[in-house]
């Protein structure tokens, strides 16, 4: 029976993951730079040192994650679709080293399969699967550490530190953040009582040496400013500002959300009382207890630096397969809970898609389909005829998304781009011809301005009606387009009452 149900619930996962790759993979800024940045190591063979940048000035990811994309978009020839449906697939392949670790702490096939079951049902895993981003190698770098770290653990060898050094290098390729992983190593020398010998530590430190091997050559390279804004953010940066009554309730907050995203998914009361039980009911001193126990110490740290990745929902990546492990070690002895935790899985995983919500993403609605919808009526709606696009984009000013599904969608269905009338996008990457004037149809997209004052919606709406007529609007899941006819001797237009308490950004 319980095959039965493990394989049900998987078969159900993947056909969730397939109906949410078809209208809900979001895509943004992030994923056209990444696009762009992939093709061009096998268009132009640019060699990678640095990846895509950080929440923190001057510092940058590692390169990994271009050139695991790079094949994806060469066998595709840039298109979008094919290959945000490779990554989602990819991405429960990742389930096998769930089950891999859970076998070699509790050897047990029922916990395991339970693990694999709840692991790639849990929603925030489900919400990973339409989010192409580089955290995303920590589902498959961080379950990989942890089985080698156990098997170190009972068999010490320099070969194991070499292999754990390398895949901790790999880990932060995938985000730099998570090098704050690196500090849990002490604590589990303390816990196993370990001592450190010389030719472990060399092993580990020439394997971690290897992994973050691009970061050392860049920074040889460009004198050291990657290692002087990371310092510089340790030392003046990293402190939270929060009082701790304050840190304490986030990190309440971030626990139950991580709880509520993955193995109970119910009401945060609810939630604590679970949690109470299972606690009773673990056994504290048994070896796989502690060393889950201990990994799941960086959501803490983590809380303790004041950066965006700290607040946001891809800082579970590492920890998902651990937490998913732990949970089923205590849920696998009431059948009936698992069961109801299923359901609400499942339930919530419905809502989240009904609704656009995604824990990884600020912008609500902002997917591939309706960008390509959006693409598809701005061509349609010219008939054949030159038309220039505007934007109010996020980040802003920076088309580069727009730039890359014109490129490697709208002008390969329908045979020539758009002209672009917004801001110089000089340095930034895209291609979409520059013209200001003459030509009848006008194209305002607005995204959502997560991040974003509102005062720049005005100033966007204000200028355009400087030059054209709204023709007709319509909304695309969480974006709306103006469709606009050019008038080239167009009266005066009253300046909104914002922009004149404004006149630095009415200026810009």
């Amino acid at each position: 029976m319980a095959k039965i149900v493990t394989v049900f619930v998987i078969l159900l996962a993947l056909i969730i993951g397939l109906y949410g790759w078809q209208d809900h993979v979001v895509w943004g800024f992030d994923q056209s730079r990444d696009a762009f940045e992939a093709a061009n190591i096998w268009q132009k063979f640019d060699i990678k040192l640095l990846g895509p940048s950080s929440d923190i000035p001057g510092v940058f990811h590692g390169p990994l994650w271009y050139y695991f994309l790079a094949p994806l978009y060469f066998f595709t020839g840039g298109n979008p679709n094919p290959v945000s449906f490779i990554f989602a697939g990819t991405l429960f392949l990742s389930a096998i080293l769930v089950w891999i670790l859970s076998q070699k702490l509790f050897k047990n096939r029922l916990v395991s399969g339970m693990a694999v079951s709840l692991y790639v049902l849990a929603p925030l895993f489900q919400s990973y699967t339409r989010w192409m981003s580089n955290p995303m190698l920590a589902l498959f770098i961080a379950p990989a550490i942890m089985i080698f770290m156990w098997e170190y653990f009972q068999k010490r060898s320099p070969a194991l530190a070499g292999i754990i050094g390398l895949l901790f290098g790999l880990l932060i390729q995938s985000d730099v953040a998570f090098g704050i992983l690196l500090l849990l190593l002490p604590l589990y020398f303390l816990a196993f009582k370990l001592r450190a010998k010389l030719s472990d530590a060399a092993a580990f430190i020439g394997g971690l040496a290897i992994g973050v091997g691009t970061f050392i050559i860049a920074d040889f390279k460009f004198n050291g400013r990657m290692t002087v804004s990371l310092l510089n953010f340790l030392v003046k940066g990293n402190e939270s500002t929060i009082p701790a009554s304050g840190v304490l309730l986030q990190l309440f907050d971030r626990l139950s959300d991580f709880l509520s995203f993955t193995v109970l998914p119910f009401p945060k009361l609810l939630i604590i009382i679970l949690v109470f039980v299972f606690i009773r009911k673990l056994n504290l001193a048994a070896k796989p207890v502690i060393f889950l126990l201990i990994w799941l110490v960086n959501i803490i740290i983590f809380q303790l630096f004041s950066t965006g990745i700290s607040g946001s929902g891809f800082v579970f990546a590492p920890s998902l397969a651990v937490l998913v492990i732990l949970a089923t070690s205590v849920l696998s002895k009431y059948k009936w809970l698992v069961l109801i935790i299923f359901a609400a899985q499942f339930g919530l995983n419905l809502k989240w898609l009904n609704t656009g919500y995604s824990p990884v993403s600020v912008q609500r609605g902002v997917t591939l389909t309706a960008e390509e919808k959006i693409i598809d009526y701005t061509y349609q709606e010219s008939k054949g005829e030159p038309f220039i696009i505007v934007g109010l984009t996020n980040p802003l000013y920076i088309n580069t998304n727009w730039a890359y599904l014109y490129e490697f969608y709208g002008q390969k269905k329908y045979g020539y781009l758009p002209f672009w009338a917004g801001k110089s996008q000089k340095g930034y990457l895209g291609n979409l011809p520059d013209k200001t004037f003459d030509t009848k149809w006008r194209f305002l997209i607005l995204e959502q301005t997560a991040g974003i004052p509102d005062i720049y919606v005005t100033k966007t709406i204000y200028e355009e009606d400087l030059l054209s007529d709204v023709v007709e609007v319509k909304k695309f899941s969480g974006l709306t387009v103006q469709k606009r006819q050019f008038h080239p001797d167009k009266g005066p237009v009253e300046i909104p009452e914002a922009l004149k308490l404004a006149p630095k950004i009415l200026a810009e």
